[in-house]
């Protein structure tokens, strides 16, 4: 499986948000490439990002770098900001913690229903207090996992 993020301590991580919480790749519907965020998937590709719509809930989407453990993007969507497949009759997940403030950016690449859209706000680009504008390209770099 490709995946287009930076490999740092056995997990995926990003070059724009480096918490060690941040760990996810998602998948983006425009390409089917999975990027660490939005800001690594402008930055290598020549075509905008395009949003799961709320129909495609069941897509495996949200790849967990820490276990390669790869969720529905509903099951990520209710998992607490923890990996875990747990309610769902599926065997995996290792309970790796996730950023909780991903929620912020979930517009990015979810579309969401009136009823969801609590869950799903937009938030300003560039709040979080380790996001950088001045980012170097080249920590975008691709790479392949096992």
């Amino acid at each position: 499986m490709k995946h287009h993020a930076k490999l740092r301590f056995g997990a995926l991580a990003c070059a724009h948000w480096y918490s060690d919480l941040d760990v996810i790749a998602i998948k983006h519907k425009c390409c089917r490439k999975f990027y660490a965020c939005a800001a690594c998937h402008d930055a290598l590709e020549r075509h905008p990002s395009e949003a799961w719509s709320a129909g495609e809930r069941g897509e495996r989407a949200v790849l967990c770098g820490a276990c390669g453990c790869v969720l529905t993007i509903d099951q990520y969507v209710t998992s607490g900001s923890r990996c875990t497949l747990e309610g769902t009759g599926e065997v995996g997940g290792c309970g790796r913690a996730f950023n909780p403030g991903c929620r912020l950016h979930w517009t990015l690449y979810f579309q969401s229903t009136e009823e969801q859209a609590p869950k799903l706000k937009r938030a300003r680009h560039g709040t979080a207090a380790n996001h950088s504008h001045d980012i170097d390209i080249r920590r975008c770099a691709r790479y392949i996992t096992p």
